[in-house]
């Protein structure tokens, strides 16, 4: 008699490969939770699309470049009333802009308009298109994220119910998925 059934605990004997057969599928069962979590956590985190992005960023060089506009406008008429005649224009009209802009951004706004707006506003779509991913806008991501939570669900249930399965062909308790959905440990 072994200490099992000392405690009542009843085992059977099961043959090794069915246990290793049981213990491959809850393994291949965590890791495809594990896959999903991290897939869910990826959409989580994505606040705005690769499109939503590039809206915002096309409307700000927008009203950047209009600010730099206006401020080489002002320092154009300050240049015009200098009495240096029309020699270094560029240079003064361009320092005089610069000078007045207080923070980073005044200074990106002048530099967006004398670069041209249209060429710095491709550049920037290209850039986000190649550093963010796709994404979803933001009714697609809550279905996205329910779908996932649907089939995470349906996974832990199965991990559950080999979990279970492999208790009953060993007699040992195996421990759980960290972080699991309780209705799937509480289900029968």
């Amino acid at each position: 008699m072994n200490v099992l059934e000392l405690l009542g605990l009843r085992t059977r004997p099961v043959a090794l490969a069915s246990v290793e057969a049981l213990a491959g599928r809850l393994e291949v069962t965590r890791r495809d939770i594990a896959d999903l979590q991290a897939e869910r956590t990826s959409i989580e985190r994505q606040t705005s699309s690769r499109r939503e992005l590039q809206a915002s960023a096309e409307r700000e060089v927008a009203a950047l470049a209009e600010r730099g506009r206006e401020a080489i406008r002002e320092a154009a008429i300050d240049v015009a009333h200098m009495r240096t005649g029309t020699r270094y224009v560029t240079h003064s009209v361009v320092a005089g802009a610069l000078r007045h802009a207080r923070e980073p951004r005044e200074v990106a706004a002048v530099i967006l308009a004398l670069v041209g707006e249209d060429a710095v506003r491709d550049n920037l779509s290209a850039l986000i298109a190649e550093a963010v991913p796709e994404g979803l806008d933001a009714e697609p991501h809550a279905d996205a994220l329910q779908a996932l939570d649907a089939r995470l669900l349906e996974l832990e249930r199965e991990a559950e119910r080999l979990t279970r399965e492999l208790e009953a062909a060993t007699g040992r308790y195996v421990e759980r998925h960290r972080g699991a959905d309780p209705r799937a440990l509480l289900e029968d």
